[in-house]
């Protein structure tokens, strides 16, 4: 394997075998396996192309490591989208317009809804996707996986 769309092609090769597992806030453990997980990567890519991204495109993705984030980077990067990634939990409102803006980033992904009353000042909210379902009207990933589907 050489690139990341082969390593997507790849995955299914390992069926039903855990890929990733984690622990909710609850500790429950919850698994994905590989033909999940490369299933989830093809929504992705799929679904932010209908979104009107192609390949070159450039995508802030403001969150801290968590089990949506193999997925949706993998996603990103196998439609040939180049992600920014950043933590948002230490970056400052200065850091973030001026990562979004230099990056020239035509979507902002954030985890955390905090991030959007820091960025909301100088990005269109129709260009910002929240990790889950809001009461800020943002488009979520899960819409993103979904489009990704049809």
């Amino acid at each position: 394997m050489q690139t990341l769309q082969e390593l997507v092609e790849h995955l299914a090769k390992f069926g039903d075998k855990t890929a990733i597992s984690w622990r909710d806030k609850d500790s429950k453990r919850h698994t994905k396996s590989y033909m999940e997980l490369q299933k989830e990567i093809n929504h992705y890519s799929r679904g932010f192309m209908q979104m009107g991204l192609k390949k070159g495109d450039k995508v802030a993705v403001f969150s801290d490591n968590n089990h949506d984030w193999s997925a949706l980077i993998l996603g990103l990067n196998n439609a040939g989208i180049v992600d920014v990634p950043r933590s948002c939990e230490r970056t400052s409102k200065e850091e973030m317009e001026y990562l979004i803006k230099h990056s020239e980033a035509r979507k902002v992904i954030i985890e955390d809804p905090d991030v959007y009353e820091k960025i909301k000042g100088f990005i269109d909210g129709k260009n910002i996707i929240s990790f889950k379902s809001t009461c800020l009207g943002l488009d979520t990933l899960e819409s993103v996986r979904y489009l990704g589907s049809l």
